[in-house]
């Protein structure tokens, strides 16, 4: 009985601790705030952020990248 107790006050504990990070994490993200780490893969990848794509180019991609992610779980 005294487990469940302790288990609650440590999730709530976490809770409490990595909330406020995750709430700013989505803020920056809602706000199109792009850190350094962001524009350091768009560098490497060669991906222009402001440029979108096209429905063609879109549906190529999901394609790609859910086979991708098909033949990694089977």
């Amino acid at each position: 009985m005294v487990t469940e107790w302790i288990q609650l006050l440590i999730f709530l504990f976490a809770l409490l601790i990595f909330s406020p990070l995750f709430g700013l994490g989505l803020y920056k993200v809602y706000l199109y705030k792009t850190s350094g780490f962001e524009k350091f893969l768009y560098k490497i990848c060669g991906i222009d952020p402001n440029r979108n794509m096209d429905w063609k180019e879109y549906a190529l991609s999901l394609l790609v990248f859910n086979f991708f992610g098909f033949y990694y779980c089977f």
